[in-house]
């Protein structure tokens, strides 16, 4: 599909692909001649500023992330409407297409260098916020992998709220817990969805799948971190860290996860490799293939993927059946083999066709000779013929699932389904009632009884309360005698114990999200971990969360400290003490506070002073009592002091307001002496840098300038012709150039035409400029041989300093 539309400089070929935000075009840059992938923002979503400021925001961030894990902007601009960003065109596939062709040396290769992306940006302040397998390209030259899109890249530390206008922002399967919550994020989010990344690429599947958005949000914040079947389980310790639900709990530089994974050796790479390819060849997958359905707006949502935790499964051998014997096996094939010949007499057509393809085999079972057409050497075993007349035959009624199906299916979904444990048991013992000593059913009762056991160890080593009581449950279903085993026994205490323990914790977290910490009386946060705590003494998560409070208070305290809040400051430290009154910390910022607070107040006036000075326009003057020296007393004693600092930038921009307007009605004499007053007290901020470069453009303005060059082979009647690639081989060159504040009077310039090197002068000329302002032509004689092909110079300058270059060609 072709554009409707040119881009000026791009030839565009076809479209690439469609976003929510912009369409992507192959186009070739007509100045290089190279292929780029032009990404157009249509007009419609260029009204919309929310979408434009995305798409400059992009535009801004890439052309300062130079490397080469990340894709290249070439170039960005307007066109009737249309706004455009030119970038790198990578010839390749991105991870979801190529996934499946790729050994697992080649995948943590290429999430590797996904890191290093990660780590780049984050080194220069900026979080992508859409990492995932359609944003990473893999180039065919050469295996390079490239990190797209960072339309809704942002810096460090700022907020994005999950939707916005209705539409996703973010892809809900990769985003971490905090930018899910639409709180604050940093580089660790992007470590996150890398993390999910790695987790889909080696299982096949997303780690959290819902059929909702919010729904895939909510399981990113609640449930745990799924596991990677046993044969990956060496890359679960990466998984595992890079998801963790606290940023504080994961790899803090990407650089840190590069570190993790070259850990794991090639050899133990391609060992997973061939123990993979091994067990595709023995018929057999242990993990699913399904990639996620990209959310969508609206009411559609994609279907739901569950996540396969494989864990222990009973192996296929437990369900194979005894084989009949051969005997038997030709009885059964000659009962068959009359009944569709007296069938046949009703249904010719389909039965000889089923005669045809299954009469060698059948013979082939029996024993006897085959010729090479599939008939008997005989030829006397042909179906008798049916009329012609016969009636076309009903379509076949699948046959109902066989048992060994049926147990089959069931053990293929058991880890997903701990219910399928009980329905199990009870098709064991269907067999062992019609035959008592039937090994195989035996076994599958033993590897039942297995899995349950180790099943159950794993729920409890994870802390899966819910799925250890779901396997308690089963198992007393599944195994009735089991109930009365002092094991088991045991065991569902421990369980119920943990499960009182864990409605405490539960009930806590609630408050805690709720800011309920210490009150209430008897509904709050500190309450139920302390009754945890009676349960457990020991429990880590009460005692995580118990240091998780104090480190709120102080860590909040002292946010409110640096603010200047010191009531407040106070009054969350008493609150902290609650939960732990023996912490030296708390203690020790509570002396700090009291004595912070007493001091306060005199700050407070001479605040009130300053403010009074600062009305007056007593900015800088007298000298010990203007605004600026009373700031700096408050600064000396307290330099944290939010208040002081705001009335110092306040008055950094009454200051730089007078500069500015000084340059503005012409009087740079005044402007940058009062530059220099303001620079000595505030050094070389960015305000202060930016009114120097306005004073520095307005000086500039002033002087001489050429502002456009044409050059030609033939004599120039204006400078609106175009431009031409090459020049005619001849003995002249025709100039002409537009010029501006020139000296009314006369100037003097002079054309220096040299090689296209610039070493070599081939001929001067003087030029005499006679107003400040407009257009002037001029023409240089060369030698009887004049211009040989090849490039060449000219220089035009003022004072020996030129005020214009120009290169051109001779062909």
């Amino acid at each position: 599909m072709t554009a409707d539309f040119t881009i000026p400089g791009y030839d565009i070929q076809r479209e690439l692909g469609r976003g929510g935000m912009a369409v992507v075009y192959l186009a070739i840059q007509q100045s290089f001649g190279r292929e780029v992938a032009l990404k157009i923002l249509p007009r419609e979503q260029a009204d919309d500023a929310d979408f434009a400021e995305r798409f400059l925001r992009e535009a801004r961030i890439v052309s300062q992330l130079v490397h080469p894990n990340i894709v290249t902007v070439y170039d960005v601009g307007v066109h009737d409407g249309y706004r455009y960003l030119s970038m790198e065109y990578i010839h390749g596939q991105d991870l979801k297409q190529a996934h499946g062709s790729l050994s697992r040396r080649e995948l943590l290769r290429a999430i590797k260098d996904v890191a290093r992306a990660l780590d780049y940006a984050a080194s220069k302040g900026y979080v992508h916020r859409d990492v995932k397998p359609e944003n990473i390209m893999i180039r065919n030259e050469d295996g390079r992998v490239v990190l797209m899109d960072f339309g809704i890249a942002r810096g460090n530390s700022t907020t994005l709220n999950m939707t916005r206008a209705g539409k996703a922002i973010g892809t809900p399967y990769y985003m971490s817990p905090e930018q899910t919550k639409g709180l604050p994020v940093d580089h660790r989010s992007d470590i996150y969805s890398l993390g999910v990344v790695l987790y889909q690429m080696l299982a096949g599947y997303v780690p959290y799948d819902a059929d909702s958005a919010v729904a895939v949000g909510i399981k990113h914040l609640t449930e745990p971190i799924p596991m990677l079947p046993d044969s990956l389980r060496i890359l679960q310790p990466v998984i595992n860290t890079a998801m963790a639900k606290d940023p504080d709990h994961r790899y803090q530089t990407a650089g840190e996860m590069i570190a993790a994974l070259d850990q794991i050796t090639d050899e133990q790479l391609d060992a997973l490799d061939a123990s993979a390819a091994a067990f595709r060849l023995a018929g057999k997958d242990h993990a699913a293939t399904t990639m996620e359905t990209p959310i969508l707006t609206g009411d559609s949502y994609p279907p739901i993927v569950a996540p396969n935790r494989t864990a222990v499964t009973t192996p296929n051998a437990a369900i194979t059946q005894t084989p009949l014997p051969r005997r038997r096996r030709r009885l059964l094939f000659l009962l068959l083999l009359l009944v569709i010949i007296a069938a046949g007499v009703v249904q010719r057509e389909p039965l000889q066709k089923l005669w045809h393809k299954w009469q060698p085999v059948m013979l082939a079972k029996l024993g006897m000779p085959t010729s090479g057409t599939g008939s008997p050497a005989a030829d006397t075993a042909t179906p008798p013929q049916a009329p012609s007349t016969s009636p076309a035959p009903a379509e076949p009624v699948p046959p109902p699932p066989t048992r060994r199906e049926q147990i089959t299916r069931l053990r293929n979904s058991l880890d997903e389904n701990p219910d399928n444990a009980i329905e199990l048991a009870r098709l064991y013992r269907q067999i062992l009632r019609n035959q008592r000593h039937n090994p195989l059913a035996r076994q599958g009762l033993i590897h039942l009884r297995e899995w349950y056991t180790r099943s159950l160890q794993a729920a409890f080593e994870q802390g899966d309360l819910v799925r250890a009581r779901i396997l308690v449950d089963g198992l007393k279903q599944a195994f009735p005698r089991a109930a009365d085993n002092d094991r088991l026994v045991r065991l569902e205490r421990r369980l119920e114990h943990a499960e009182a323990v864990e409605a405490h914790l539960a009930q806590a977290r609630e408050y805690i999200a709720q800011d309920m910490i210490t009150e209430p009386e008897g509904d709050n946060a500190l309450e139920e971990l302390r009754a945890a705590l009676a349960l457990d003494p020991e429990n880590e998560a009460a005692l995580t969360a118990l240091g998780q409070i104090v480190e709120a208070h102080l860590s909040r305290a002292l946010e409110y400290q640096a603010n200047g809040n010191y009531q407040h400051a106070l009054l969350t430290v008493e609150r902290g003490l609650m939960a732990e009154p023996d912490n030296q910390e708390l203690l020790d910022l509570q002396k700090e506070l009291r004595k912070q607070i007493a001091t306060q107040s005199r700050h407070n006036a001479l605040l009130r002073q300053a403010a009074e000075q600062m009305q007056q326009q007593h900015w800088l003057e007298p000298a010990g009592n203007s605004a600026w020296d009373l700031y700096r007393k408050v600064l000396r004693e307290d330099p944290d002091n939010k208040a002081a600092r705001q009335g110092l930038q306040k008055l950094e921009r009454q200051l730089l307001g007078e500069v500015n307007t000084a340059i503005a009605n012409g009087d740079l004499d005044q402007a940058e002496t009062r530059l220099a007053a303001v620079r000595k007290r505030f050094g070389n901020s960015p305000a202060v840098r930016n009114s120097q470069l306005l004073l520095e453009q307005a000086i500039e303005a002033t002087r001489p300038k050429i502002t456009r060059v044409l050059l030609s082979d033939t004599p120039l009647a204006n400078l609106d012709q175009p431009r031409r690639d090459a020049l005619k081989p001849s003995r002249s060159l025709y100039v002409g150039f537009e010029y501006a504040n020139f000296d009314p009077d006369t100037t003097l310039l002079q054309a220096v035409l040299m090689d296209g090197a610039g070493t070599v002068t081939i001929a001067q000329k003087p030029v005499i400029v006679s107003e400040s302002a407009g257009t002037q032509y001029f023409d240089m004689q060369l030698p009887v041989e004049g211009f040989a092909e090849g490039s060449y110079k000219i220089d035009l300058r003022l004072e020996n300093t030129p005020l214009a270059s120009e290169t051109f060609l001779v062909r």
